[in-house]
């Protein structure tokens, strides 16, 4: 995961709590790829294993971050999750993978993504204050 600690670091110094969340167990995903970051990830909970338990993006919010679905901005390489983003008012950028035949590029342009990266790497300060401005004036997804 090459320059993964950089944006990290920038989530870190604006004050956001960073959660990881994937369809693998937490030993097989965030310990096994994360853990020499995890002083960068909450320290309560820095994973959310989505496969064992499905708890639904707004169930991560109220319940784990206990905020408001404008509040957050998720960080993913499907269009699904962009999509329930746009439903529920949640920031979101998307880093699409490029495979021939994968198609979440298109999918995520076809639903109004406007932040979109090609390395988490990308991610920096102007994404997440461009972000914070739409949601806050309701724009991010008009």
């Amino acid at each position: 995961m090459p320059k993964i600690e950089v944006p990290l670091k920038v989530f870190n110094k604006l004050g956001m709590k960073v959660i990881s969340y994937g369809g693998r167990n937490r030993e097989y995903s965030f310990d096994r790829f994360l853990s020499k970051y995890k002083n960068l990830f909450d320290s309560e909970t820095p994973y959310i294993d989505i496969n064992a338990k499905r708890p639904g993006m707004l169930k991560i919010i109220e319940e784990v971050l206990c905020c408001n679905p404008s509040e957050v901005i998720f960080i993913d390489d499907i269009n699904r999750v962009a999509e329930t983003c746009k439903s529920i008012g949640s920031g979101f950028i998307g880093v699409p993978a490029s495979m021939n035949h994968n198609y979440q590029l298109i999918e995520m342009q076809s639903t109004g993504v406007k932040h979109m990266v090609k390395y988490f790497s990308d991610i920096d300060e102007d994404h997440i204050f461009s972000i914070d401005k739409m949601l806050t004036r309701g724009t991010l997804w008009s």
